[in-house]
């Protein structure tokens, strides 16, 4: 999938009568839809149709245990929707969430979306929680509130595309702050994605640096293995390991270049799948086809 560049005048769908005051939730008290339906048995009730907008935050006790959170298990992603109820200028979007490692539960990340008639979803902003566990007591409770901000968009409808960081993800409130500018003048530079072309494209963007990342552990091995067959003496596999070292060295860069569209990433994927053939070959010459031994666990 390639996104062009939006060319034209962006028409605002509505506007509010008044400017929203700068600084104030605007997701206060508004509805919402969530995909997949929250379903961690814990804190899954009737309320959890408001809950994320109520403004009450949980009480010390565990995070997950109580009714104001709501939480999903093995679910990946989650999206929440939420109405504003009219286009309003968007500044920051808060997620109120928990982590404790021993119990599966880390900082998942999520994405802002923003839609003025809720068909069309522009990326706004992202929040990570990759290294907010370091130093962090694998048998305690932590509560964080990830912050995407300076956001200076606009929206009527605002999406958080959550990515969990474990087999679980639980918040107990999404907060959407009012910014002080106009979002008359706010321009989208790209068209924007129905909910499951987004998903699409929010996935090939994920894709793109795994592979490129695939691509530095083979090289990396082809690397250790080259140096190993010239001490034995093995001129052959040396240089054939070398020049697959090469080839992945330079795949890895071309990848983080490649339009983010499902035909380029699956013919990046082949040509890492080949490489790691001829890094295989060259190890073992003798062999037709390889089998590992591993742990089902």
């Amino acid at each position: 999938m390639r996104r062009a560049s939006l060319v034209g005048v962006v028409i605002l769908l509505t506007l509010p009568a008044a400017a929203a005051s700068a600084g104030r939730n605007l997701a206060l008290g508004r509805s919402y839809a969530m995909s997949p339906a929250p379903n961690y048995a814990l804190c899954t009730d009737e309320g959890d149709k408001a809950q994320l907008t109520d403004g009450h935050y949980a009480a010390p006790d565990t995070f997950w245990g109580q009714p104001p959170s709501v939480g999903w298990a093995s679910s990946n992603p989650v999206r929440v929707i939420i109405d504003l109820g009219a286009i309003q200028p968007i500044d920051s979007v808060i997620f109120s969430t928990a982590s404790r490692l021993n119990a599966g539960v880390h900082w998942p990340s999520f994405i802002v979306a923003v839609s003025d008639d809720g068909g069309a979803y522009h990326t706004a902003g992202e929040a990570g929680g990759e290294g907010a566990a370091a130093g962090q007591d694998p048998a305690r409770e932590y509560r964080r509130r990830l912050v995407v901000t300076g956001l200076r968009t606009r929206g009527r409808f605002v999406m958080l595309y959550v990515i969990p960081g474990g087999p679980y993800v639980f918040c107990d409130e999404i907060e959407v702050i009012a910014g002080s500018h106009d979002p008359q003048q706010v321009a989208f530079s790209e068209p924007g994605l129905d909910l499951d072309s987004f998903s699409r494209y929010i996935g090939l963007t994920r894709r793109r640096p795994w592979l490129a990342t695939q691509c530095l552990h083979l090289a990396a091995r082809a690397r250790v293995e080259s140096r190993a067959a010239a001490g034995r003496g093995d001129d052959a596999a040396a240089q054939g390991l070398r020049g697959a070292e090469a080839e992945l060295r330079a795949l890895s860069q071309r990848i983080s270049t490649l339009p983010l569209d499902g035909a380029s990433l699956r013919a990046a994927h082949r040509q890492i799948a080949l490489l790691c053939a001829r890094v295989n070959a060259a190890l073992h010459p003798d062999r037709a086809c390889l089998v590992w031994r591993a742990d089902a666990w």
